[in-house]
């Protein structure tokens, strides 16, 4: 009798320790049960070169909503030209049914990608606030870039003439942003980021000089705003 009641009492136990695990664990099933999600299909088109996603592959991906709920784990990628976030299920391509605010991809093809993208900045150009940004700094001043997919057609001479070959290019427009100054568009040039950053205008413009900054490239710019962003 005694054997019996301890089976039992061990069998409870073991079953109230997998209910707990299966509570607590967190999983990326919660995106697929409380946010379904609506079929995806892309519409086919021959005769393109380019891309309009920030990666062709599924990245494994951690989806924001406006309520700041994280859903890890997803694979998922972000067309740039239909500001559209695409995520898998099986072989099945689909939307979430909630607006994503926020997505941070961590492995991409293999490897650790730290690209961020966010939404919910003011509107500015063609841009409003649904628009996804490239968050390259994340200080209380934001460092932001917009990438627009640009569609260029190039009639072909050959054996088809008619067909013409439909040409992806990204433009990349950068943005400095404070909840004080909005949003702030900048150019590859001292002259603009001493512009948007007047506040600290003679400390930026020293570390400017000191790093010998042509500011022609991206990674420059960065460490420029994550100076300021120290002072």
């Amino acid at each position: 009798m005694k054997k019996l009641f301890f089976s039992v009492c061990m069998l409870c136990a073991a079953l109230s320790m997998n209910a707990q695990m299966q509570t607590s664990t967190p999983s990326n099933t919660s995106l697929l049960v409380e946010a379904n999600g609506s079929p995806h299909k892309a519409k086919p088109r021959a005769n393109v070169d380019g891309t309009p996603y920030y990666n062709d592959d599924y990245c494994s991906a951690t989806l924001y909503g406006a309520d700041g709920k994280p859903y890890a784990a997803i694979p998922a990628r972000l067309n740039l030209q239909e500001n559209l976030v695409i995520f898998k299920r099986g072989d099945a391509e689909l939307t979430p049914s909630f607006m994503v605010k926020k997505i941070e991809f961590g492995q991409c093809d293999g490897k650790k990608s730290n690209a961020v993208f966010e939404s919910g900045f003011p509107a500015i150009g063609v841009q409003n606030e649904g628009s996804f940004y490239q968050v390259l700094d994340d200080g209380k001043t934001k460092f932001l870039k917009y990438i627009q997919i640009v569609e260029t057609a190039t009639q072909n001479n050959g054996l088809n003439p008619s067909a013409a070959t439909l040409t992806l290019q990204r433009n990349e427009t950068f943005y400095v942003y404070s909840p004080a100054k909005g949003m702030v568009k900048v150019g590859k040039s001292a002259d603009d980021l001493l512009n948007a950053l007047a506040d600290r205008r003679d400390q930026v413009a020293s570390y400017i000089s000191s790093n010998k900054f042509k500011l022609k490239k991206e990674d420059e710019m960065v460490k420029v705003i994550n100076f300021y962003n120290t002072l």
